[in-house]
């Protein structure tokens, strides 16, 4: 049930700060992966890997590339917990 009420925190966070977008007001970058960029990064793998015939770990060094270190440690757990 935890898991299930962050999930819903975060994605009313995300929620909250598309309005602001919408409404011209700007804040600083949430420093921590939210959970549109998490699943926005996996498609964008997924697109790229079906018109691409480079190495998968290329394709996806260069998508990661646009992201923090933090926010690529962040990705990387999340991804790991997902798929146990």
């Amino acid at each position: 049930m935890s898991e299930l009420k962050k999930f819903l925190n975060r994605r009313e966070e995300g929620l909250a700060e598309d309005r602001k977008i919408k409404e011209g007001i700007v804040e600083e970058e949430n420093p921590n992966l939210t959970d549109d960029e998490f699943w926005g990064i996996l498609n964008q793998f997924k697109i790229d890997s079906k018109l691409n015939t480079n190495d998968p770990s290329e394709i996806f060094q260069k998508i990661l590339e646009q992201y923090s270190v933090l926010k690529i440690n962040q990705f990387a757990e999340r991804y790991k917990n997902l798929n146990k």
